[in-house]
């Protein structure tokens, strides 16, 4: 073994399988919304009325504009994306070989500090009922995320010099949850407040994560032994229980409207049902002079535990310009999928058709394009939604796609 200062570097053929793979699963998304709302930007959700917006702010229940009674039949929406790779970059990198201009493009997208960020949501409406003021709801939700640092691209694509102390810390989350809630709104003035009480069902919980260190030992700057640190867990539960809470305010004058809310405030579950972790841990003081130490595995049931579920804030502006025209601007911040604002509008010149459009900046993917409609068939309502960021087409960092169907009355 050479220990010449000029050529200690770990590396790691055939790589190109590996990155490639990356690319197909990092993922990044905003909070779920339905189908209008995904449409018209991070404001949209002050446009929702009727049972849809029951979960994105109650307060909106009690609105002038409000519907007697809706009801809603079906709702999927979802979202994936990251901070670094396009699908043009899966399409050049997939399959192939990766040369030395391949290996400098890759590291230049992904940031120094936040490595590769992705995020992924998804949420299900199922039948729910608003009358008046009121509204039950139940929805299943997903969220995940992930972050690897530069540094593990680094290790694999060019290798580490082992006269520095090399750290890879990655790790991931992963929450399946449905929410059975009631909401209310309530008018005093000019002003909306409202909140939603809501029993949280866990399905399935997922955490992990992975720590190594690397630390040369030199002896006149010459690389003698390395010493490690490595672990890599996974810690999950199969089911739970816990509640939740959303409140959210609004203030209405003629056709201007402001609107703030939170979804899940305050909201836990408490894991029990097979809590479980599983693992690795790999410690040497001389992984060059001793055998390939053994590992120290986990495999174990744990003790129940309690977690959140994502937190999201709203602030949304709306204003009705004529009889055709709605404008609207806003801002999210979610606890998973990142920060998010802009600007949307929405033609309606007929009184079954809408179309819409909407432009804001993510903290994830950038720039954000979104655009629907939605159709009025009488009372039943149905409404679509495209969302592309980062870029157009083949250039997209991420997508997502929303659609509602209800019936409203009034």
């Amino acid at each position: 073994m050479n220990h010449r200062h000029t050529s200690h570097r770990l590396s790691a053929p055939g790589v190109a399988p590996l990155c490639a793979a990356l690319l197909v699963v990092t993922a990044s998304s905003p909070a779920a919304a339905g189908g209008r709302a995904a449409a018209l930007g991070p404001g949209g959700f002050a446009a929702e009325r009727g049972i849809i917006a029951a979960a994105l702010n109650p307060a909106q229940l009690a609105l002038d504009a409000a519907p007697r009674w809706s009801v809603s039949l079906l709702g999927i929406d979802a979202a994936a994306g990251n901070n670094a790779f396009s699908l043009d970059d899966y399409k050049r990198y997939n399959g192939t070989f990766l040369d030395e201009n391949d290996k400098a493009a890759i590291l230049t997208a992904i940031d120094e500090q936040a490595g590769l960020e992705s995020f992924g949501s998804s949420r299900g409406v199922l039948p729910g009922l608003q009358v008046g003021p009121v509204a039950l709801f139940l929805i299943t939700r997903a969220a995940a995320s992930d972050q690897e640092p530069k540094t593990l691209f680094e290790t694999a694509l060019i290798g580490a010099d082992l006269h520095d102390e090399l750290q890879i810390n990655a790790h991931a989350d992963a929450t399946l949850w449905s929410e059975v809630g009631v909401a209310y709104g309530r008018a005093q003035g000019r002003l909306r407040y409202g909140g939603a009480a809501k029993l949280l069902i866990g399905h399935y919980w997922n955490r992990s994560w992975s720590k190594s260190t690397l630390t040369p030992i030199l002896a006149d700057s010459i690389l003698t032994s390395v010493a490690s640190d490595a672990g890599a867990y996974i810690q999950s539960a199969e089911g739970g229980t816990g509640f939740g809470l959303d409140l959210g305010c609004a203030w209405e004058s003629g056709p201007t409207l402001v609107s703030i809310a939170v979804s899940n405030l305050y909201s836990r579950i408490r894991w029990d049902r097979d809590p479980w972790l599983e693992g690795s841990a790999l410690h040497s003081d001389d992984l060059v002079g001793e055998e390939f130490p053994d590992a120290e595995d986990t495999d174990r049931a744990i003790e129940p535990f309690t977690d959140a579920v994502p937190t999201t804030w709203r602030l949304g502006a709306t204003r009705r310009l004529n009889s055709t025209w709605l404008a609207l601007a806003g801002y999210t911040h979610d606890s998973v999928a990142g920060s998010e604002f802009g600007v949307g509008a929405e033609w309606s010149r007929f009184g079954w058709l809408s179309l819409r459009a909407g432009v804001a900046y993510a903290s994830v993917v950038g720039l954000r394009l979104s655009s629907g409609f939605g159709l009025a068939l009488g009372p039943l309502r149905w409404d679509l939604s495209v969302t592309q960021g980062g870029g157009l087409i083949n250039g997209v960092h991420g997508l997502g796609l929303a659609t509602t169907l209800s019936w409203v009355n009034g």
